[in-house]
């Protein structure tokens, strides 16, 4: 199984929270794989976590979903497999609209569904 490795909150916001979107600069064939193939893949939460980063990305979410809440930095499980999700498709950066929530401009954005917290 293929697994994405993600900053937390990221990761959390993706297994638990009301993120149905990732967002990177690049997309791959294996990617576009799974997605024809409706096939999972890990997300991993990466092992450090700075106070400034957790801050930004806790108010980033905020400003999608003003009713996340996301855990004390403290509880967050860090260098650890989270759960898996699905890719269902691919927003291309010109495909960005303001509406919709959590594709950032600029990025490709990866539709996820199926989320399987482990």
């Amino acid at each position: 199984m293929l697994v994405l490795t993600l900053k937390q909150p990221y990761a959390w916001m993706v297994i638990f929270g009301s993120k149905p979107i990732e967002n990177r600069t690049w997309v791959n064939a294996l990617l576009k794989h799974l997605i024809e193939r409706q096939e999972a893949f890990a997300i991993h939460a990466g092992a450090s976590l700075r106070k400034d980063y957790y801050d930004q990305a806790c108010a980033y979410g905020r400003s999608q979903d003003e009713t996340l809440r996301v855990p004390p930095k403290s509880e967050l499980v860090l260098g650890a497999i989270l759960g898996t999700v699905v890719p269902t498709e691919i927003y291309r950066p010109e495909d960005w609209v303001a509406s919709r929530r959590w594709h950032m401009k600029g990025q490709y954005g990866w539709q996820l569904k199926d989320r399987t917290p482990l």
